[in-house]
């Protein structure tokens, strides 16, 4: 279908085969009066852009889909879409708030008019990072009517400590819904988990279907299968409309994907904890362990795996229930073990 999806073919071509999995996030709606960022960093600083290839920052260590990443990348080929930076490891993961092809509204006159901008605020522990798109054009417009009259005001927001991600919708107007979007009038919407190891490759799309105000979400393990959609949102999301991704906090823990023989003692402690894991090897010697509450919020830096036996101190943590996450190279989740500090 066009440009958009041959882009995201050319992104995630791996999509082919695998196995679907199930969405690791609770995903709800609400609504609140969209605020345009105020005092934020310009990607673009008044020049034009159509498929951006800025790298931000986030501020904080933000886990998306098993993956540790503190910066994004908008070298995917469109601009509504943004993922982790390469890292070599074979892993990617796609945000995608809004999957039409935009660009700068001032493609036709030469000067911009649309702005890529960002912050992170808040409280170290606590803090928000935000990404905006602000009166972002759609190509299709300009380049077919030569007219630059539709527009749309979109944010995502990235939550410390908890991972929660959030797509916010703000004032958008389009008078041709077939003509700016690929699909039956309104953009994709949607998440993308993809890992490459071993020569197999498992992949899931999440994307919402029906009613912006109250979307069910899909899945689909093949990208080809976005050539067959008949229908994703009936239409765009209205002004104000927030779509929300909470890590469901079983999915943190969920079933080891190879480590199969991984021990913890004492599962109740008070000074350290002893990992037992004859698997590691398995990923070149450069495994992590990490420790996380029920909430998700990871408790000081990972360790080094550097032997089939790690201790990890657990005496700086407050009483209460963890668990100790055994973190592949590239950020993909090996398994975990939960622990009791007293």
């Amino acid at each position: 279908m066009q440009r958009f999806l041959f882009s995201l073919c050319m992104v995630c071509g791996m999509f082919v085969i695998g196995t679907a999995q199930t969405l690791p996030y609770t995903f709800s709606t609400a609504t609140a009066v969209y605020e345009p960022l105020e005092n934020a960093i310009s990607l673009n600083n008044g020049e034009l852009w159509d498929d951006p290839d800025f790298v931000v920052p986030i501020g904080f260590e933000f886990d998306l889909f098993g993956q540790s990443i503190n910066e994004l990348s908008f070298d995917y080929g469109l601009g509504g879409i943004v993922g982790a930076v390469d890292n070599g490891e074979n892993f990617i993961s796609l945000l995608i708030p809004y999957g039409s092809d935009i660009a700068d509204r001032g493609q036709l006159t030469g000067e911009s008019k649309s702005e890529i901008r960002y912050l992170t605020e808040g409280a170290p522990g606590s803090r928000i990072f935000k990404l905006e798109w602000s009166n972002a054009g759609f190509y299709y417009e300009m380049d077919e009517n030569e007219t630059n009259d539709d527009f749309v005001n979109f944010q995502m927001w990235l939550y410390e400590g908890s991972n929660i991600i959030e797509f916010r919708y703000g004032e958008s107007s389009i008078a041709d819904p077939d003509l700016v979007h690929e699909f039956a009038g309104s953009p994709l919407v949607a998440l993308v988990d993809t890992i490459i190891a071993d020569g197999s490759d498992v992949a899931s799309l999440f994307y919402l279907k029906g009613d912006p105000d109250s979307p069910s979400v899909f899945t689909t393990n093949s990208i080809l299968d976005l050539f067959f959609l008949n229908s994703i949102l009936d239409d765009s999301p209205a002004d104000g409309q927030i779509y929300r991704f909470a890590p469901n906090v079983s999915s943190l823990f969920g079933p080891s994907l190879v480590a199969s023989e991984v021990q913890a003692w004492p599962t109740v402690a008070t000074e350290k904890v002893t990992l037992y894991w004859p698997e590691w090897e398995t990923t070149q010697a450069r495994a992590q362990a990490r420790i996380i509450d029920a909430q998700g919020r990871a408790f000081g830096s990972p360790t080094a795996i550097a032997g089939a036996v790690t201790e990890i101190s657990v005496a700086h943590l407050p009483a209460g229930a963890y668990w100790v996450q055994l973190l592949l190279p590239g950020g993909g989740l090996a398994g975990s073990k939960k622990i009791i500090k007293q």
